[in-house]
């Protein structure tokens, strides 16, 4: 029993360290690609900076992949435990009245559109065009395509609700201020926002929108 619940709570803390990890590198990711809102050669600057870093691009890359794998199966595994209604670990991670509501089913349902999305985010990445253009008139190119515009707005949307209410579930968990969660929610409602406007005005200006 003992061995079982450390277990459990070493791989609970890891789900909380890999997404504290993840929404760091989202915030990263949305403030680096605002640089467009300066034009494409502050852009492509911006990208040209990223690219002659490569010991460090290559280490964030590495870092980032096992982070997502980590998080996403982990994730997996809590979500099948919890409709299996397997009991929780004594004292640790309590069955609190967020698990069972609307918001934490939409919670996890986003962590699986994401692992979509992600797949075909990297796939296009690794396997799409070759040619010898600019990062930004490639991004360009391809949001010029209908569906991928839309697909890219719903990823944004689902990976920014899954990362504050990921965030909010850690106060939650760990009775991080318990008399102020309301106020962290709605501060975290107001980020969401703030974000998710930020990364669609980044994909219109990618878009040439």
């Amino acid at each position: 029993m003992r061995k079982a619940i450390f277990w459990h709570t070493a791989l609970a803390v890891l789900q909380t360290l890999t997404g504290i990890f993840l929404a760091s590198f989202l915030l990263f990711h949305l403030l680096g690609n605002s640089v467009i809102n300066f034009g494409e050669n502050a852009m492509n600057s911006y990208m040209s900076h990223l690219d002659k870093t490569t010991f460090l691009i290559k280490a964030g890359i590495w870092l980032l992949g096992i982070a997502l794998l980590t998080h996403g199966l982990n994730g997996l595994r809590i979500v099948l435990r919890y409709f299996r209604k397997t009991s929780e670990i004594p004292g640790f991670l309590d069955d609190t009245k967020y698990r069972n509501s609307f918001l934490w089913y939409v919670h996890f349902s986003a962590g699986l559109l994401i692992a979509i999305f992600v797949a075909v985010h990297l796939a296009l990445a690794y396997f799409g065009e070759k040619e010898s253009v600019t990062t930004v008139e490639l991004i360009k190119k391809r949001l010029q395509n209908d569906y991928y515009f839309i697909l890219m707005n719903l990823f944004l949307i689902a990976v920014i609700f899954h990362a504050c209410y990921g965030i909010r579930s850690i106060f939650v968990k760990y009775g991080f201020l318990v008399k102020h969660q309301r106020k962290i929610s709605i501060i975290l409602l107001i980020l969401g926002i703030i974000f998710t406007l930020l990364g669609m005005n980044n994909l219109m200006l990618y878009g040439g929108g």
